[in-house]
């Protein structure tokens, strides 16, 4: 038994690990996806906004299907059509057809994100549970790594196009895995009492623990239960919050790495850099062109440039220190909450406030400061952002009824991701082009840059001071995009303190209920 359940929890957290890495892959080929299909940052930005909108609205029907149908056949199906997806992807000839694969991905990922979770609750008792779910949850970094890492290696190596079909594959074969090996576990095993081994006995637990725990009960008397739960209310939002900071900083953090490089002469220049102002265009001031002297920066060899570099140690570090704090914030509550009951939504309010200071030092400072010390605080803010990964699965389980988790962990996503994941990145996007557009607004004449009237008239001078200052200005509308993140950190911050003050008062009402 205890090798089938480590079997099962193997096989679901590679699942995991995989389908984060199909959501975040694109990632680390953005610039390719921008000139490939001539695109601006904005777009870019969108399409974790294109993927979530589909997931958001999935996930309220998986966690009225989870609770009340076979769960296993459910993840299969959808899994499989996931891979499909991903496959799609690779095939796409335009931005439309990658927004159409990236929807097909998001309606399917869901089921397997809502579900899972509640399968592992009831593989697992409470003395367990708090582990393994922190165990599971660093599936979240390991995948954001695999996907970024792996996607980027792929795709300079070999494709784009082959990237996307081996992590199909690789889903693909992942489902199968779980069709053959995985059993399709009893809701509410784990927390039967009696334990005797009376088949009878255990039958009169299971129809008590299934009335006690609505088990029979309308998808509205579900929604009322949760809605009295203020613990559960005040965690989804805070983790929608905390959503905000990982999502956004997954979507741009390689972007202002690149960046600062470039202004510190560190990232040599290609249109890889400059794709975010219009890739379509032949970007020229007062007839120089500032993409390496090409004529046509859309043909410009990037074979040289370092986004693969940066792309290995962003992934690298989104993989270990992604699961070092999850587990370190699985670790401190484990210490505390003899001592301290609602020591899990304290350290996730903790975390939050230094991943939103350290963010906002960053951001101030990382001009002037070494590249060794820009990957130090990058590290120290996945740490912190990823200390309450593991802290909120096991939040759900200790305040809500087993019968209602699979809809509780579906209202968890459809908040999260509605509010926390979908429009950040697209706001920080949309604030880094403005910022952009701004800057060189008063250089432009149709189709081309002209010198401002501030920049000295010889050409080759102009062009060298107008090349710098066009990099400084992309540098600089990336900062401001970035000072989304801190502020979400820091509501997140006071939401986990919210959700800490009701917290014991809302488990007993649960061990209470099970009891009964």
């Amino acid at each position: 038994m205890v090798e089938s359940k480590i079997l099962s929890f193997c096989i679901l957290y590679f699942i995991n690990t995989i389908s984060i890495a199909n959501r975040y892959g694109h990632v680390s080929v953005q610039p390719e996806l921008a000139q490939r299909f001539e695109v601006g940052e904005s777009e870019i930005g969108g399409i974790m906004s294109i993927f979530y909108i589909p997931f958001v609205l999935s996930c309220l029907v998986y966690g009225y299907l989870g609770d009340r149908y076979n769960r296993k056949i459910i993840l299969i199906i959808a899994t499989y059509i996931q891979a499909a997806g991903v496959l799609c992807c690779s095939l796409s000839t335009n931005m439309h057809m990658f927004y159409a694969s990236k929807i097909l991905i998001g309606v399917t990922q869901s089921a397997f994100i809502t579900i899972a979770p509640t399968i592992l609750s009831d593989i697992y008792t409470e003395s367990e549970r708090t582990k393994m779910i922190g165990i599971y949850y660093t599936a979240g970094a390991v995948g954001a790594g695999v996907g970024i890492i792996g996607m980027g290696i792929i795709a300079s190596k070999i494709n784009m196009v082959f990237a996307f079909t081996s992590f199909a594959i690789a889903t693909a074969a992942l489902t199968t895995l779980y069709l053959v090996f995985v059993p399709n576990y009893e809701r509410g095993a784990s927390e039967k009492k009696s334990g005797d081994g009376n088949p009878e006995t255990e039958k009169m637990t299971d129809s008590k623990l299934e009335m006690s725990n609505g088990g029979n009960s309308s998808i509205k008397s579900d929604v009322l239960y949760l809605l009295k739960n203020k613990t559960y209310i005040y965690a989804i939002f805070a983790y929608a919050a905390t959503s905000a900071v990982s999502e956004t900083s997954l979507v741009w953090y390689q972007e202002l790495l690149r960046r600062l490089m470039i202004v510190k002469n560190e990232h040599p220049t290609c249109i890889e850099d400059f794709y975010l102002v219009d890739a379509a265009k032949n970007l020229t001031i007062g007839g120089s062109t500032i993409c390496g002297g090409e004529s046509d920066p859309k043909e410009i060899n990037c074979e040289n440039c370092n986004s693969a570099t940066i792309s290995t140690y962003f992934g690298l570090i989104s993989i270990f220190c992604g699961m070092a704090g999850t587990m370190a914030g699985i670790i401190i509550v484990q210490k505390m909450i003899g001592k301290v009951r609602n020591a899990g939504p304290l350290v996730a309010s903790v975390g939050q406030f230094l991943a939103g200071a350290s963010i906002i030092l960053l951001i101030m400072f990382c001009r002037n400061m070494g590249m060794e010390f820009v990957w130090v605080f990058t590290a120290l803010i996945f740490m912190f952002v990823t200390s309450c990964f593991g802290i909120l699965a096991d939040l759900v389980a200790r305040v809500v009824v087993s019968e209602k988790r699979s809809l509780a962990y579906s209202i968890q996503n459809f908040i999260a991701r509605a509010v926390g994941a979908s429009f950040p990145p697209l706001m920080a996007g949309y604030i880094t082009e403005t910022k952009l557009k701004t800057a060189v607004a008063d250089w432009s004449v149709p189709g081309n840059f002209s010198v401002d009237a501030g920049f000295e008239s010889n050409e080759t001078s102009s062009s060298e001071s107008l090349d710098d200052v066009y990099k400084e200005e992309r540098f600089d509308a990336m900062r401001m995009g970035f000072f989304v993140i801190p502020t979400y950190a820091f509501i997140s911050c006071l939401l986990w303190y919210m959700t800490s003050r009701t917290f014991v008062k809302d488990e007993d009402k649960r061990r209470a209920a099970v009891e009964r």
